[in-house]
């Protein structure tokens, strides 16, 4: 069990725990304190999902747990996939690690 993010960023913490199957979990958590407007959540949570769903294969055999911070919100599209895209990878490598 971890006791702590395995990647940190400006605006996600990212979680991530091997598991025994054959494919990936994504899980998201992205409060209200993150932004008032469920339309900006919501728009942060379609990216995460597409952004999963493209790197999905090099990320088997792993459950994935993004929190989004509050400074994600109202952050450009490329700046906030740029960011997840380090997470993403840093917290998959060190999983395997671990």
């Amino acid at each position: 069990m971890l006791k702590g993010p395995l990647s940190r960023s400006r605006f996600f913490n990212v979680y991530a725990v091997a598991n025994r199957l054959q494919y990936a979990r994504l899980g998201m958590a992205v409060s209200r304190k993150v932004s008032l407007r469920a339309v900006e959540r919501n728009r942060i949570k379609r990216l995460i999902r597409d952004f999963f769903r493209h790197h999905q294969k090099g990320l088997v055999g792993r459950d994935i747990v993004v929190v989004v911070k509050a400074a994600a919100a109202n952050q450009a599209h490329t700046e906030l996939r740029d960011s997840l895209s380090k997470d993403l990878g840093r917290a998959a490598e060190l999983c395997s690690i671990y």
